[in-house]
This record gives C-alpha cells, sequence and structure tokens, in this order.
C-alpha cells in the first residue's frame, strides 16, 4: 500500500505533501547529495538570495492586492533574484 502511495504522489524524496496537499520541498542536506558542504561565502549568497526572493513574494502580494504597479516591480524582481542566484552558481 505505501508502495502505491509513493508512485502515485512520485517518489522523489525532496518532496512531501502537507495538509494543504500541495508539493513541498523537504530538506535534503547537500552531503547526501553528494554535494560538498558551502562555503562561508556561499552561504552568505544563498541567504542573500533568499531574502530576495522573500521579498519578491512580498512585492508580488502586494501587486496583486491592487496596492502597487505590476510590469516595472515584477522586472525589478525578477532580474534581482537572477543576479543573487547566479552568485552561487559563480
Amino acid at each position: 500500500m505505501a508502495e502505491a502511495k509513493a508512485v502515485a504522489a512520485g517518489s522523489d524524496p525532496g518532496t512531501s505533501t502537507g495538509r494543504s496537499g500541495k508539493r513541498k520541498a523537504t530538506r535534503v542536506s547537500r552531503e547526501s547529495r553528494g554535494l560538498p558542504p558551502l562555503t562561508g561565502a556561499q552561504k552568505i549568497a544563498k541567504q542573500n538570495v533568499q531574502g530576495a526572493e522573500n521579498a519578491c513574494r512580498y512585492i508580488k502580494q502586494h501587486i496583486e492586492d491592487g496596492n502597487m504597479p505590476t510590469g516595472e516591480v515584477l522586472q525589478a524582481c525578477s532580474t534581482l533574484t537572477g543576479a543573487l542566484a547566479s552568485i552561487l552558481v559563480a
């Protein structure tokens, strides 16, 4: 029975479903994925990317509520997140 649920839900160990029924990412360590630990600079860059993503979600919510102009802000969020993400790749 558990196998049937795993197949139906997808067998990706990095995701699960919460109360909402939507797929959510679970924390899987870098080491368990065969990756080296992050350096100090990479940790800071990762925090910056997460901060930018959170800011973008906040702005997006305000846009959806009708409190902000749309096009310019979304473009700025996209550019900022892309730029910060590139730091992690470098």
